[in-house]
């Protein structure tokens, strides 16, 4: 995990999220096998059925790499 906090401040749009959580992925595909795997799915019905989530997922390089 690379972040996780409940203080954010939006700068531009409307989108005021409660929790922000921010993950780090080797690739895309091992995200989309995260979220897919067995192991997972007891802990993503617990969030499905607490809380009012948006997952998604972003591609990109790391500052400065290209």
């Amino acid at each position: 995990m690379l972040a996780a906090s409940s203080q954010s401040e939006v700068l531009e749009g409307d989108w005021q999220p409660g929790v922000l959580v921010i993950i780090k992925f080797a690739t895309s595909e091992k995200a989309r096998q995260w979220i897919n795997s067995p192991e997972y799915q007891p802990a993503r019905q617990v969030r499905f059925h607490s809380a009012k989530t948006n997952l998604i997922l972003i591609e990109g390089n790391e500052t400065g790499k290209s």
